[in-house]
């Protein structure tokens, strides 16, 4: 059990995919800055707060504390995070009307973006993507003129590069006192008259690969996507000593992103059929069109926790390039979780091929999970593993 304390009260938080490792915890001090700073300003305040609009709230630490003293509004990239949440709603049997939305949201509603309600005020955690941050912050400023943002943040993470981004977006900014090597930045957004850009795309940065073995085709990337304006050197090792999957029928893409792997392996074998997941809504809608834009329709992408909704058995190959990271904790879960889904969703005979930094040792994991692992490539800093889903270990 893990209770967040502050000056509104106490609730229960945790981590969701819950981890090996006890000692990190779903939330730190900057959220309970947030929080304390929150029911100070309600006490001072000559108006009641009444609808806040929380940014990039990882495991709903603020959105549990705050939903009972004021309507919330939940807006994230991350579908873990919104699963997190909800559960951390329930553990804490807070009936409330909190409103989720992602980052894609408030361009498909475009004639009221963002929330339903104008809030009183914006809480923003620091995003680890800084170009996710300058976006979320174009969008808020345009959205909320003349409303009031806290950043929560560790001290650390306070760059010259995060200072240049509010003060680019934000006026009347007030850095506080740090605490506990965290910070609650206050800010406010200044009076505009712009509109924001209903076509997500606009935001979108894009290149080309060239890979022998098929035609050149262009990659599409929103702001929260891993490596948005070029290919990354453990891809292109990959791509470089790509698996024939011309005996398969259906590939599944493990944290497709913005469906590299999966547009190779459909423009390669024209024959197949691909289905990328992602729990990124910045990574499934870059994905998407970079489909459209190298005409494949042997190919579809679905947001998801690592293709938990697959049904069992239903694909031939898992391409997989997993993270080591979550947000800025450094975790290999993430892959453990999704080599044990690679292996209840791969037919008999089945294969998982495996991109990762060499150190991580997943020859071990993948040993563990299939009873065999085999080393097809390496690098001084990548290796290539894959495992075969055999009978034995049925």
């Amino acid at each position: 059990m893990t209770l967040l304390k502050t000056s509104l009260g106490t609730c229960e938080v945790q981590r969701y995919p819950k981890v090996r490792d006890q000692t990190l915890l779903p939330f730190d001090h900057a959220d309970k800055m947030l929080l304390n700073f929150f029911a100070n300003e309600s006490i001072l305040s000559h108006e009641k707060l009444t609808h806040t609009f929380i940014v990039n709230d990882e495991f709903g630490a603020l959105t549990c504390a705050l939903s009972s003293n004021c309507s919330v509004t939940h807006w994230t990239d991350s579908l873990l995070s919104q699963i997190a949440t909800k559960k951390n709603l329930s553990l804490n049997f807070v009936e409330s009307s909190v409103e989720f939305l992602n980052s894609t949201d408030e361009f498909i509603n475009s004639k009221n973006p963002l929330p339903s309600r104008r809030p009183d005020l914006i809480l923003m955690r620091l995003p680890k993507n800084l170009n996710h941050f300058k976006h979320q912050l174009c969008i808020l400023s345009e959205c909320f003129p003349e409303i009031p943002i806290w950043f929560g943040i560790m001290q650390k993470f306070i760059t010259p590069q995060v200072k240049k981004v509010i003060e680019k977006y934000c006026i009347n900014i007030d850095a506080g006192r740090s605490e506990k090597k965290a910070r609650v930045i206050k800010a406010v957004f200044p009076a505009t008259q712009n509109t924001v850009k209903t076509d997500i795309l606009e935001h979108a940065e894009s290149y080309t690969v060239t890979q022998q073995g098929t035609r050149p085709f262009k990659i599409v990337s929103l702001p929260n996507v891993f490596s948005a304006n070029s290919l990354d050197i453990g891809s292109r090792f990959l791509l470089d000593n790509f698996p024939d999957l011309s005996s398969y029928k259906s590939i599944a893409d493990f944290g497709c992103g913005n469906g590299l792997l999966s547009i190779f392996a459909g423009l390669v074998n024209p024959n197949i059929t691909v289905t990328g997941y992602d729990e990124s809504y910045h990574a499934i809608v870059s994905a998407k069109k970079s489909a459209e834009l190298n005409h494949l329709n042997n190919i579809e992408f679905k947001i998801s926790n690592c293709a938990n909704d697959a049904p069992d058995q239903s694909h031939d190959g898992v391409l997989c390039n997993p993270p080591f990271h979550q947000q800025r904790r450094v975790t290999t879960d993430t892959a453990h979780y999704m080599f044990e889904q690679a292996f209840r969703v791969l037919k008999n005979q089945g294969t998982i091929w495996v991109i990762a930094n060499r150190h991580l040792n997943y020859h071990h994991a993948l040993q563990k999970i299939f009873g065999n692992a085999m080393l097809l490539a390496s690098n001084p800093r990548f290796v290539i593993l894959c495992s075969t889903k055999t009978e034995e270990v049925l």
